[in-house]
């Protein structure tokens, strides 16, 4: 777990420097076929894969669906963010996760609600806006000569 959340701090940090000399759509392109090819490989090779249940039109429709929505739309979101926002501000996004979660879970799941549910949520989206804030003053000199 670790380990990932290096990968997805130094992936985003990395992606903001890409994107100042490639589009969105390329970087979504860009990352989506690597992806693929990369997992494929390992997919192809350890798991057993039913093609023809695979082919079914449901469930090409819903593989479709995950691929377009689910990851493409997605990244090329992400990377509109780390474009426009920096890439500190587009990984405050994933803080947001919990939150929608929750309330998935309750209306979707009938999964119970209580107040520890709410106190950890203010807990979160507190973390999130001080940190927020602490960037945002590090990175605009001029909001300390205002100050």
């Amino acid at each position: 777990m670790l380990l990932a959340s290096l990968f997805y701090g130094t992936g985003s940090q990395l992606s903001g420097r890409l994107l100042r000399t490639l589009s969105t759509y390329q970087a979504t392109f860009g990352t989506l076929l690597f992806s693929m090819a990369g997992s494929g490989v390992f997919a192809l090779c350890l798991e057993p894969i039913p093609y023809a249940r695979m082919l079914e039109p449901s469930n090409l429709g819903a593989m479709m669906g995950l691929g377009i929505l689910g990851s493409g739309l997605a990244y090329i979101l992400f990377y509109w963010l780390v474009k426009h926002g920096g890439p500190t501000f587009a990984t405050f996004v994933t803080y947001l996760l919990p939150v929608f979660s929750l309330l998935w879970g309750v209306k979707l799941l009938n999964e119970p609600f209580h107040w520890r549910v709410i106190a950890g949520l203010v807990l979160i989206l507190s973390g999130v806006f001080l940190a927020g804030t602490s960037s945002r003053k590090r990175s605009n000199p001029a909001t300390t000569l205002t100050s």
